[in-house]
């Protein structure tokens, strides 16, 4: 016994049970706080009805599990809403729900199959972003920290939801990693299933051409941000071919959502409790951007360039900087803390100040986690946290 209790204990203070302490720790205070928002306020119509797994299936899961059962609809009278969602997650969905079909309702069966899929692609995808992060900065203890960002960013609720975002993470996270270390065929494949898995998985292709022009390996880059693109392209072409329209999900998008812009009318035409909620999310989500305006000692023309080789970090500010401008004009700014989960640089530059500052970080985390808590309980009751 004192040797199988060294040996867990060993278990559990290696790096490997850090990550996953913290990852558990995530989902323990998001399912707390979904648990208690719908026993306390009464919970939001579900698209199951599986005890607890339905807290998580509101809002996007009922499109993914529509898709699911039936796919994407031919013609245009009327035209579905299904084509604005990419079908890799709602495919797994009904890959590992069709055995449960003998025991529960196919609804139910590709609910609960989404609601394991996105739990256990979270874990996966806390591990990939250590390991990236270790890679980049080589430092152990930054790492962790800025995996503890990553994992209670208020964002984070969504990697235990029938969303698509554990899944598009654990691919992003995974390309992102192989290209770290050299392995540019693999990890353009898995940024192709990352592209299938979002309809703005293609920008997953810039951190691939900008280290094209850090390593000056043009014909590479190319061919991985084809690799990349593809997707898109082949869900539009299908689209074409069963509606008649191009690009399908974009018409579909504008059709039944409608573009928002982030701009003031958004946020005041809104209830007090959702600007003050808001408000402390774009706080939140700029403060790197800020931080890389006024600290960095780079140029913009050598930023451009990639002229910064030793530079690691600087492919995922270029993709954080697209997602910037698609927040700020083709979104809808509910969905801020949901649409950052890809914005690496945002947890290491929290890490980054909370390394140099205890005070302040501990401030934006524990900012961060009432975000989240807040956000969790307004997720079960079908609130403005989408």
């Amino acid at each position: 016994m004192p040797n199988l209790h060294g040996k867990l204990r060993e278990a559990i203070f290696s790096e490997s049970g850090k990550v996953f302490l913290i990852g558990l720790s995530s989902r323990l205070v998001v399912f707390i706080a979904v648990i208690a928002g719908a026993f306390l306020f009464g919970p939001s119509q579900s698209y199951s009805g599986i005890p607890i797994a339905s807290l998580f299936n509101h809002w996007d899961a009922g499109w993914y599990t529509k898709i699911a059962l039936f796919g994407y609809p031919a013609g245009t009278n009327p035209l579905s809403g299904n084509w604005a969602f990419f079908p890799f997650y709602p495919f797994l969905m009904r890959l590992f729900g069709t055995p449960l079909f003998t025991v529960m309702s196919p609804t139910d069966s590709v609910a609960l199959s989404g609601f394991a899929i996105s739990n256990v692609l979270f874990f996966a995808s806390i591990f990939l972003f250590y390991k990236l992060t270790k890679i980049i900065f080589d430092n152990s203890r930054f790492s962790l920290i800025s995996t503890i960002f990553f994992a209670f960013w208020p964002g984070a609720l969504f990697y235990s939801t029938v969303y698509s975002e554990s899944l598009f993470m654990f691919f992003t996270l995974g390309a992102f990693y192989l290209l770290e270390k050299g392995h540019s065929g693999k990890s353009a494949a898995l940024g192709f299933f990352a592209s299938l898995t979002r309809s703005n998985g293609f920008l997953v292709l810039i951190p691939f051409a900008y280290h094209g022009l850090q390593t000056r390996k043009y014909h590479a880059a190319i061919y991985q941000a084809i690799v990349v693109a593809l997707p898109y392209l082949l869900f539009s072409f299908y689209g074409y071919f069963s509606t008649g329209l191009f690009p399908i999900r974009e018409i579909v998008y504008n059709h039944t959502w409608g573009t928002s812009r982030l701009v003031l009318t958004d946020v005041i035409t809104n209830q007090t409790g959702y600007v003050a909620l808001f408000s402390a999310e774009i706080v939140l989500f700029f403060i790197p951007f800020l931080w890389f305006i006024l600290s960095e000692k780079i140029s913009i023309s050598d930023f451009v360039r990639g002229t910064k080789v030793e530079r690691k970090d600087l492919k995922y500010w270029a993709f954080s900087i697209y997602i910037l401008l698609m927040l700020a004009f083709y979104s809808d700014p509910k969905n801020i803390q949901r649409y950052a989960l890809p914005v690496l640089p945002l947890y290491w530059v929290f890490a980054l100040i909370y390394d140099k500052n205890n005070k302040a970080g501990s401030v934006l985390l524990i900012t961060s986690i009432v975000i989240l808590i807040v956000g969790s309980i307004l997720f079960a009751m079908g609130g403005f946290f989408l």
